[in-house]
């Protein structure tokens, strides 16, 4: 289910022409403290900076929403969250948490509406999509493939054994996927044929589908495939070395049906296409067979290419498992540490002995909001080589959230005029006074990307009177002193200092939050 309803929101995502990582997003709205909510949703599309409204909308106003969009439609036991898209004025196709598509007229709609949906902004920005040109070379190599192995075997039968061992290595990697746990919707559609209610995921999961040596159904027709397909690429087709494949796998699909039919007692369509081109394979064997044509050499060679296949797929497949434990840890360990009263405990552990406000107008540097609702305070350096991925971060944050706003604070203990820190504060201040804030933020982003002060210099050199800058290093100093600031980057966060336990990148988790609190104590207070 946690993989469908990723993959709903993904497809909510591209129907509104956004182009974004399907793993981060699975990592953000897993890790939502409220997934499965419209919460979650929503803070999910407000990280990747996608500008949506959560709403509960009357009947009456139907015609007016703008499709696509996520609702909540009832059902008969229980509601589901569905992406909506509008065909025509009285056509619809809802795709649910089960990513089952169901097409609606708009009375049918209406009989289940809920009112509550989730609507994003369309995207204006091109997304890169595969177009026809690359269609046609793909389409052009594939053919030029087919027909150079056709004339490399001239011959039809041997031709169609080496296709259908490419397609049945194509079922092992969707039967691969499906133990993975990564679902798609021309899986479900498929593995639905033969089993409603688990698909193809409870008989490939299922121990008892195991093989020796600790092989699953989908490692043994992966290696299999693979060996196959590249024997015949490598050193062409034998007769012997095909019949005695095609005994072997025809033995492999009765032991399957018999697993199916008799132990699980349910269906697999994967499964079943494994075994169709295994009994397909075996006649073929036979009625290509006309005599030994045994070889040992042959035989050597292929074993060889079973061996280098085995040992590739099993490095694959458990670095693969691996990865998938490593995002299962990351997603975990994301929502523990997305857990706001934590954050806020943390937060509110240390507060400024004496606050922003006690600095004077004249050496205070601001940015952003001019009502800002979070007020970041950064206690910097220009010299300070871990203060350049924190600027980022405040660049980042100015730039997405238009509530909030960042005030400098410049530690710079040495105030001699050759100090390098106090060349680039300096012509820093001095773009700030004469040319404005956007221009001063501009140049401190362009210092700590380039660090070199030659080249800086040459495009922010500015004149400056010296008494200046040493009224804003000793006055920033001396409120440095009083709140025992020891080093930097230092951020506060309206008073609090930003606890050490978390990067500055996940104050993205809890912005909102403690956005909307303030708004709410200052309501209270009006009140």
């Amino acid at each position: 289910m946690e993989n469908k309803i990723v993959l709903l929101l993904y497809r909510f995502i591209q129907l509104n022409n956004y182009s974004i990582d399907l793993k981060t997003l699975q990592l953000q709205f897993l890790s939502h403290a409220d997934y499965p909510s419209f919460r979650a949703i929503s803070d999910t599309l407000d990280y990747f900076n996608i500008q949506n409204i959560a709403a509960q909308i009357p009947v009456e106003a139907f015609d007016e929403l703008p499709f696509p969009l996520i609702a909540i439609l009832n059902n008969e036991d229980y509601s589901k969250i569905t992406v909506v898209e509008k065909k025509s004025d009285n056509n619809f196709v809802a795709t649910d948490e089960k990513l089952t598509r169901k097409k609606l007229t708009k009375a049918e709609l209406l009989r289940v509406w809920s009112g509550f949906i989730i609507a994003a902004e369309y995207s204006t920005e091109k997304v890169r999509k595969t177009d026809r040109y690359s269609i046609s070379i793909i389409t052009l190599v594939t053919l030029l493939s087919v027909f150079t192995l056709f004339v490399e075997y001239q011959n039809w039968v041997h031709l169609t054994y080496l296709l259908s061992s490419i397609v049945g290595c194509g079922i092992s990697w969707l039967i691969f996927k499906e133990k993975l746990g990564e679902k798609s919707l021309l899986v479900d559609k498929v593995c639905g044929l033969t089993n409603k209610k688990d698909g193809c995921a409870g008989i490939i999961n299922d121990k008892s589908s195991n093989l020796i040596f600790g092989l699953t159904f989908s490692d043994a027709s992966m290696i299999y495939f693979s060996w196959i397909t590249l024997t015949l690429v490598m050193f062409g087709y034998n007769a012997l070395a095909a019949l005695v494949l095609g005994i072997f796998g025809l033995f492999v699909s009765i032991y399957s049906w018999y697993l199916q039919g008799k132990v699980l007692k349910s269906w697999c369509s994967l499964c079943l296409g494994i075994s169709s081109i295994l009994i397909f394979q075996f006649i073929t064997s036979i009625i290509m067979y006309r005599s030994p044509d045994f070889s040992l050499a042959h035989f050597l060679q292929i074993g060889v290419v079973f061996i280098l296949v085995g040992i590739a797929w099993y490095y694959f497949s458990t670095q693969t498992f691996l990865q998938k434990d490593y995002n299962y840890l990351e997603i975990s360990a994301t929502k523990f540490k997305r857990n706001q009263s934590m954050f806020e405990m943390l937060l509110n552990k240390r507060s400024l002995k004496q606050p922003l406000s006690m600095l004077d107008d004249s050496v205070r540097f601001r940015f952003g909001s001019t009502d800002p609702k979070i007020v970041i305070t950064a206690v910097t350096n220009p010299l300070c080589g871990f203060c350049v991925e924190t600027f980022q971060s405040y660049e980042k944050m100015l730039s997405k959230y238009s509530f909030l706003q960042l005030n400098l604070i410049f530690s710079v203990p040495n105030i001699q005029p050759d100090n390098p820190g106090v060349v680039v504060l300096r012509n820093v201040i001095e773009i700030y006074k004469l040319d404005g804030k956007e221009s001063s933020l501009k140049s401190l982003s362009d210092w700590f990307m380039l660090r070199d002060l030659n080249i800086w210099l040459k495009n922010y050199s500015r004149t400056f009177k010296m008494d200046s800058i040493k009224e804003v290093v000793l006055h920033h100093g001396s409120w440095i002193e009083e709140n025992e600031i020891t080093g930097t980057p230092t951020t506060i966060i309206n008073n609090h200092f930003y606890p050490t336990e978390y990067k500055l990148s996940d104050f993205d988790f809890f912005i909102t939050e403690i956005k909307d609190s303030e708004e709410h104590s200052k309501a209270v207070v009006a009140v």
